[in-house]
């Protein structure tokens, strides 16, 4: 089993109580495995990875942690990493947009997508959104990050997929627009 599986799955298997890879969980490891597979084995072809920053805090600005960043690195995404120190909202920015990402994730921790969609006025007002590429390109999403990507959250798989959409609408649909994301018409 490939390395990256193995790792997601253990990741899973901690964040929904102990689900403990066991015998009897057989079906459900199968089914898991199987839609990660999918995932990897049709982006391999595709070789262009998007730089993508995926933003779980809004005031101040904060980037995600490993877990997400593996995802997004599965999905099909090059993630761009940004040290979340005790910065200012300009300079954590500053740092966003000189890495220049393709597509903008915002996925606030715990919040909905109603709730992020209220609070879209911060990153509307920072200096130089407009001139992001990802802005210019209308890559702009929002995630529902309450019910997929807390990190107690059984919908890990879910979160992969809902990423892969959003990385590569072109080559991946599993039906979660609209439910688990949204694109901000910038």
């Amino acid at each position: 089993m490939n390395s990256k599986i193995t790792s997601l799955l253990a990741i899973i298997s901690q964040n929904i109580g102990d689900l403990a890879l066991q015998s009897d969980d057989a079906f459900l490891i199968e089914n898991l495995t199987e839609r990660i597979e999918l995932i990897i084995h049709k982006l391999k072809f595709f070789p262009d990875k998007p730089k993508v920053v995926c933003i779980e805090g809004l005031s101040p600005i904060k980037v995600v942690d490993n877990l997400v960043v593996e995802l997004v690195e599965i999905a099909g995404g090059k993630p761009i990493l940004i040290q979340n120190e005790e910065q200012s909202l300009s300079k954590i920015w500053e740092q966003i947009a000189a890495e220049n990402p393709e597509i903008i994730i915002v996925m606030p921790s715990g919040f909905t997508i109603a709730r992020t969609l209220q609070q879209m006025d911060i990153l509307l007002g920072l200096p130089g959104w407009k001139d992001a590429t990802a802005v210019k390109n209308n890559r702009v999403y929002i995630a529902d990050a309450s019910s997929y990507f807390n990190a107690k959250s059984p919908h890990l798989v879910n979160s992969l997929e809902i990423l892969a959409e959003i990385i590569n609408p072109q080559y991946l649909n599993y039906g979660y627009e609209g439910t688990g994301w949204i694109k901000f018409e910038c």
